[in-house]
């Protein structure tokens, strides 16, 4: 919630209430930390020597600072998997954080 009471005049202090908005609002985007069908982690399958790629089940959008560094870190991968293997989520988790710090331009 915002307020700005800088004037008496109601037409100054809506112009002033809604440019200090669109400048919070500027601050932040949306964006996809995850795509679907993305690959996130590759898994070795158990009595072969192959390996199964794990991939994201849905797109994941989240909100962010404009200047917020944002990871996404791979959790809860199994070192290996047991076949046969259909198509089925809940053999890893994914997970968007941001860091508190702003993250540099330079890099």
């Amino acid at each position: 919630m915002i307020s700005v009471v800088s004037t008496s005049d109601e037409g100054a202090r809506d112009a002033d209430s809604l440019a200090l908005l669109r400048y919070g609002l500027r601050r932040y985007h949306r964006f996809a930390a995850v795509r679907k069908g993305q690959g996130f982690a590759s898994v070795k399958l158990a009595h072969r020597d192959e390996r199964a790629q794990l991939v994201a089940a849905q797109t994941v959008v989240r909100t962010a600072r404009r200047d917020e560094r944002i990871y996404t870190r791979t959790i809860d991968v199994p070192s290996e998997l047991d076949g046969p293997l259909p198509p089925a989520p809940g053999s890893g988790r994914s997970r968007c954080a941001g860091a508190s710090a702003p993250s540099r331009a330079s890099r």
